[in-house]
């Protein structure tokens, strides 16, 4: 039996549970993706589930009980009530500037400095903890990791006029500043498109069970 880790949101007409983590395979680890696509995960500490098409990424989310988050859905999970750019209002209330490029795993942050720029996905919540929704955004006192980079993240909304082209939200490692704010919407994608830089997050109308 798998627990999965979501935080609840509130949306202007609704409570919405949110996976805290970036989806990952059942089996990755640290240092492996994993192989396993019979469902999605919300676990700490492990390469999320990247270079997955839109119904690979649907098809996940239900398997584990959720569904795909919607882009309205995910941006309130991001910004909070408070509207903020960026998805970490303990820096913002600390009186940091809007952006920081060492908060987040986008293009400006260099894993490892010792040698030329690195660009990649990282471990789900390990490194940037300070790269979390706060409780002035979430029920829950503490929120949601990664939204702002490291990897981009499906949603369940269509583009307009559209059939098989869908919103994706987040920004990932290889997204500069201003695709990495909460209200980011313009990034859409055919349903079959696959990156290396393209994963998801599940969204739930109940709670989670024990």
């Amino acid at each position: 039996y798998v627990i999965d880790d979501l935080v609840e949101v509130q949306t202007a007409t609704s409570i919405v549970w949110v996976y805290r983590y970036e989806a990952s395979r059942p089996d990755a680890t640290e240092l492996g993706v994993g192989v396993m696509n019979h469902r999605s995960c919300s676990a700490e500490g492990v390469l999320p589930w990247s270079n997955v098409s839109y119904q690979d990424a649907k098809a996940a989310c239900e398997a584990a009980g959720f569904r795909l988050c919607r882009q309205d859905e995910w941006q309130t999970a991001c910004e909070g009530g408070a509207g903020y750019s960026y998805e970490y209002p303990y820096l913002h209330l600390a009186g940091y500037t809007d952006y920081e490029p060492s908060v987040c795993n986008g293009n400006d942050y260099d894993y490892n400095c010792t040698g030329l720029d690195d660009d990649d996905v990282l471990p789900t919540g390990m490194v940037f903890t300070d790269c979390v929704t706060g409780p002035s955004d979430c029920i829950s006192l503490d929120g949601l990791l990664d939204m702002s980079g490291n990897l981009m993240e499906w949603t369940s909304t269509l583009a307009a006029g559209k059939t098989d082209i869908y919103h994706v939200r987040g920004g990932s490692f290889l997204t500069h500043e201003w695709g990495l704010t909460c209200q980011a919407s313009f990034v859409t994608l055919q349903q079959s498109f696959r990156y290396d830089d393209l994963g998801f997050r599940c969204c739930s109308d109940y709670a989670p069970g024990p």
